[in-house]
């Protein structure tokens, strides 16, 4: 049940490949999609994948992060098999009635993203958040057995099939963001075509009403601090579309999505890892220290990449995109900063996930949401889009502090304290000798500051922050006590 962390970072790795051979495809083409696509249209779409997002999270229950905990404790592989067929039958069969709604009202929703003609793409879109719900759980058992390779090569297929279409439909054909929602449907539709077959051949599918009532009851309050969360992320849009029109939601987007590369290159491969794995870990002797270690080591990579997407957004937007999008590179900083800080409270707050505290994890989601909403609405309307994204890090720094209190409560993380400061203060350094690089050519500008970013690797390597003489140790006690188990 273990796991060293020289393990989960390898894995992590492997996760890495997988996304980021994934999403640069995405990335490759934003000056394709921005040379064809408004600024304002751009805005719509982001409207419309936001509230997708919410939608998701409410349909599909939040029954995969219920299947984390339960596979964690089940004692047999039939056991596993039966709880992955019943998620996945579940999964199959719920979001078809909750999304009618979304079918029902899908003019008026479409109204709503600034243009009655979208309800097709609407619709289109509620499908295919049901197909990615299925292929979702297909993803989760593979995380759950430690397929690592297999589900990297499902990222990349999933994503080049997303990016061939669209790029086709909206350069070849005209058609715009319509042309992006019929490339999403068409890849989770053929991804759930090809990998379902094998899943089903492995999990048992029932509806055991006793195994999903212990299922709901743990995921059940997960929804509306998931929603809350989603709210958190993103209910910025829809002020900002409400005071200053959707053109100025598509910039802000646009920023927004550098700002998330953060995601792309560090946290969305760690959490592949970390959220299936982090309640077994919980569960290990010596929980305080690893998870301690943890956090200095996500902490250190996490702030390599704020100080070298916020020291070059300004180039890297520029290089990217249309010039109707270049203000896009002004809410890149506190973005990249705002996902660093989400990120650390992944490890902060496994205390109360791993003791089924959800009840404690939705009061401290709905208090950095009321924050969120409160400092918008006084913000936005005198600071634009810069407040809104400054508001985003002002929010996640009050859930990571609240994460961190209560948390403490179940397990009390040994935080490396010094090593945490010395780690901020050479990212602020190395981000001030950045800002002071000023070259008329983009090119020279930007290599001169990926120069001077590698400061920040060697300092901390010279510190020995990024080796503790513990590690090697607690692999092999790790190690050790797999080896018993299984005698």
């Amino acid at each position: 049940m273990g796991m060293g962390i020289p393990k989960a970072f390898s894995q992590t790795f492997v996760y890495w490949m997988g996304r980021m051979g994934a999403r640069s495809l995405s990335l490759l083409l934003l000056p394709l999609y921005t040379a064809h696509i408004a600024p304002v249209e751009w805005g719509a779409l982001a409207l419309l994948i936001t509230s997708g997002d919410l939608v998701a999270l409410v349909v599909g229950l939040q029954l995969t992060n219920a299947l984390y905990s339960h596979w964690a404790r089940a004692r047999s592989e039939e056991e596993r098999r039966s709880l992955t067929g019943l998620v996945l039958a579940c999964t199959a069969l719920v979001p078809g009635v909750a999304l009618l709604p979304v079918y029902l009202f899908s003019r008026e929703i479409a109204s709503l993203l600034g243009d009655h003609e979208y309800q097709g793409m609407v619709m289109l879109y509620a499908l295919a958040i049901h197909i990615g719900a299925i292929v979702g759980v297909v993803q989760a058992e593979m995380r759950l057995r430690e397929e690592t390779r297999r589900y990297a090569a499902m990222e990349i297929a999933l994503s080049a099939a997303i990016a061939g279409v669209s790029a086709v439909l909206v350069a070849g054909f005209g058609l715009g963001i319509r042309g992006m929602v019929w490339g999403n449907f068409a890849a989770f539709t053929a991804v759930a075509a090809v990998t379902l077959p094998r899943m089903l051949r492995r999990a048992r599918l029932n509806l055991d009403l006793n195994k999903l009532r212990s299922l709901v009851s743990f995921s059940l309050p997960l929804i509306p601090s998931s929603a809350a969360m989603a709210g958190v992320h993103n209910l910025d849009r829809y002020l900002l579309q409400a005071y200053l029109g959707a053109q100025v939601v598509g910039i802000y987007s646009m920023g927004y999505k550098f700002g998330q590369l953060i995601n792309l290159a560090v946290l969305g491969p760690f959490l592949l890892y970390w959220e299936p794995k982090s309640y077994q870990i919980a569960l290990e002797p010596k929980a305080e220290e690893r998870l301690g270690r943890m956090f200095t080591l996500l902490a250190a990579l996490l702030v390599f990449f704020v100080v070298a997407l916020s020291g070059m957004a300004r180039e890297v937007v520029q290089l990217m995109t249309d010039e109707r999008y270049w203000e896009a590179y002004r809410v890149v900083p506190p973005v990249v900063i705002s996902y660093a800080v989400f990120g650390l409270d992944s490890v902060a707050r496994v205390g109360m996930l791993a003791a089924g505290r959800t009840r404690t994890v939705l009061v401290v989601v709905l208090v950095s949401l009321a924050v969120n909403i409160g400092g918008n609405l006084w913000l936005i309307p005198r600071w634009g889009m810069l407040a809104a994204a400054w508001m985003t890090l002002g929010t996640f720094v009050v859930l990571l502090a609240g994460d961190m209190l209560l948390s403490h409560r179940s397990i009390p993380i040994r935080y490396e304290k010094r090593n945490f400061l010395i780690l901020i203060a050479v990212g602020a350094l190395v981000w001030g000798l950045q800002a002071g690089i000023h070259l008329e050519s983009l090119w020279a500008s930007l290599a001169a500051k990926l120069t001077v970013v590698t400061i920040y690797p060697l300092a901390l390597w010279a510190a020995g922050i990024l080796r503790s003489k513990n590690d090697g140790q607690e692999t092999d006690s790790i190690c050790a006590s797999e080896r018993a188990r299984s005698q």
